[in-house]
């Protein structure tokens, strides 16, 4: 904290009861707390809560090469890989992130009523923050992006077999491209609470999940759309050849063959 920084490479933090690494504080008697981590080839395991969290504007986090995993059990509800609130800048790029499962009680696919376990959360985050090349699977939520509307660069990720959502966006719009979503219940959530939302769809894939889109309007409008004059923004795939049908939004410039 108190703008510090702080700069790991090639290290192993593990079994921690809580949290791994936590940059910038948003609760100190001072206020907020920035801090600046960059954290490279390293394996962050075991750990209850949360993996690494950054807090606070102006607190930067890098996150390159490493390897994310929760404990197997937890006390608590919702484990996180690597989380981010309050306006931070985050640059989260070729990580494999896992295991964040919450069988507690409180935890479950209902997203209006449960709490779920996060590979990538991130709430607030400030501008030209980048969720670039991760390979995250067997989470609850493989990615959720919150608020802030067009804060992130989110591409080139894969998202396999994360339990209840692949990816999920909440009151904001966001677009995710050239990104596979393979497995698991629902390929990509829109929720709007409070803002109406717009997960914008470009060059993504959604394979074998068992619904490819939800959209969950509570005090707002949510929807899931394809890019425009992106012919093929959302290719879909099928297993054990069950049916699905599935309407594109269609630009009236747009040529869809097939």
């Amino acid at each position: 904290m108190d703008s510090a920084t702080f700069n790991l490479d090639t290290s192993v933090i593990t079994g921690c009861y809580q949290v791994g690494v936590i940059v910038g504080s948003t609760r100190t008697p001072d206020g907020p707390q920035t801090g600046h981590a960059t954290i490279t080839r390293t394996n962050v395991n075991g750990y209850q809560d949360q993996g690494i969290i950054a807090r606070a504007p102006g607190t930067t986090l890098t996150v390159s090469y490493s390897t994310i995993t929760a404990a197997e059990e937890s006390p608590f509800d919702g484990q996180g890989g690597i989380t981010e609130f309050s306006g931070a800048k985050v640059n989260i790029h070729h990580n494999k992130i896992s295991r964040n499962l919450c069988d507690n009680p409180a935890c479950g696919p209902d997203f209006l009523t449960q709490l779920q376990g996060f590979g990538i959360l991130v709430d607030s985050a400030a501008a030209g923050s980048v969720i670039s090349y991760n390979d995250i699977s067997d989470n609850d939520v493989g990615v959720a992006i919150s608020l802030n509307s067009g804060c992130c660069k989110v591409d080139h990720n894969i998202l396999k077999d994360n339990r209840f959502f692949g990816l999920v966006v909440i009151d904001g719009e966001h677009t995710i491209s050239t990104t596979k979503i393979s497995g698991g219940n629902v390929g990509v959530l829109a929720a709007a609470f409070s803002v109406d939302t717009v997960a914008m769809l470009d060059r993504v894939t959604i394979v074998g999940t068992t619904t490819l889109t939800q959209e969950l309007s509570v005090g707002a409008t949510a929807e899931v759309v394809c890019a425009p004059r992106s012919a093929q923004s959302l290719q879909i795939a099928t297993l054990s050849g069950n049916p699905i049908s599935f309407v594109l939004p269609t630009p009236a410039s747009a040529d869809l063959d097939g």
